[in-house]
Order: C-alpha cells, then sequence, then structure tokens
C-alpha cells in the first residue's frame, strides 16, 4: 500500500510541476485534463489511505479488540466514512 501511495504522489507531483495551472497560454482543453488527471490522482490517493486504515481496523478486530478500540486512532471524518463498511462486517 506504501508504495501505491508513493507511486500516486509521484504522478501528483510530475502533473502539477509539469503544467502551471496560472499559465495563461494554456488552452481550455489543457488545462481541463491536467485538473482532471491532479483529481483523479487525489481520489485515488485518498481510497488507499482510507483501504489502509480499514485493513488496520480489521486487524485490529481479528486480533480481539473491540469496536470502539480498533477505531480509536481514526478521526471523526474518517469514522464517518469507513462507519458503513465496517458496520457491514461486524454485524
Amino acid at each position: 500500500m506504501e508504495q501505491i501511495n508513493e507511486t500516486l504522489e509521484k504522478n501528483i507531483a510530475t502533473y502539477e510541476d509539469e503544467y502551471d495551472l496560472s499559465d495563461s497560454s494554456m488552452n481550455y482543453h489543457q488545462y481541463f485534463i491536467t485538473v482532471y488527471h491532479v483529481e483523479k490522482l487525489r481520489i485515488l490517493q485518498k481510497q488507499s489511505q482510507m483501504l489502509s486504515m480499514l485493513i488496520e481496523v480489521l486487524y485490529k478486530l481479528d486480533n480481539g479488540a473491540h469496536f470502539e478500540e480498533a477505531t480509536e486512532s481514526l478521526t471523526k471524518s474518517e469514522k464517518i466514512i469507513l462507519n458503513p463498511y465496517l458496520t457491514t462486517i461486524i454485524y
């Protein structure tokens, strides 16, 4: 998972370095495709991070931790995002 995150970060940096979005000579299509690719990579990166968190929580649950203990390292927003997945697994 770390390797996937590193690759995504490198790709995001490449797009951000390669194309300056404030450049007035960039046409609409170049601007759109650059923003599209950067945002797509950010979404994939966030999904990868959430998957890593979910795996960590499941590992803790598998080793006998209670639900509250397993999810205590998550922030409130992460708990809200992962809650539907965790409740279907537990119940």
